[in-house]
């Protein structure tokens, strides 16, 4: 038998700045709110967003034509309805620079030695004569 979990977290992302270009073709970062760290699963690392979206080029269709494709397309749905759950986030401009020269990177999985308590001595040997 399967069991599916599904977070229902909502997120209410505070700045989106439409009118800037550059979030059309950008990584975005949440400051922690991506996945649990390795055993410590109180504490989450980042969540990356990338966006690319394109836009057609401007006056791509008549305003006769707009009207057309708007009444063949469904009807615009309502904006989804925030509850009381939802948690407000910021998105901050993410630097890929920035993060990989800084001193505390470390990879997701650690190797399984780590879970042994690190080194416990000299290891084997070659044997004297």
């Amino acid at each position: 038998m399967c069991a599916q979990v599904k977070d229902t977290t909502q997120y209410l992302i505070n700045e989106l700045r439409l009118g800037s270009a550059n979030i059309l073709t950008s990584v975005r970062v949440v400051r922690g709110e991506g996945m649990p760290q390795y055993r410590n699963p109180f504490e989450k690392g980042d969540l990356y967003i990338k966006f690319d979206v394109q836009f057609p080029e401007n006056n791509w269709i008549s305003p006769e034509k707009l009207v057309e494709l708007e009444d063949m397309l469904p009807s615009r749905s309502e904006p989804p309805i925030i509850t009381g759950d939802a948690e407000e986030v910021d998105l901050q401009d993410y630097d890929v620079s920035q993060s990989s020269s800084s001193g505390n990177r470390r990879e997701a999985y650690n190797d399984s030695s780590d879970e042994e308590g690190g080194h416990h001595g000299p290891g084997v040997q070659c044997a004297h004569q």
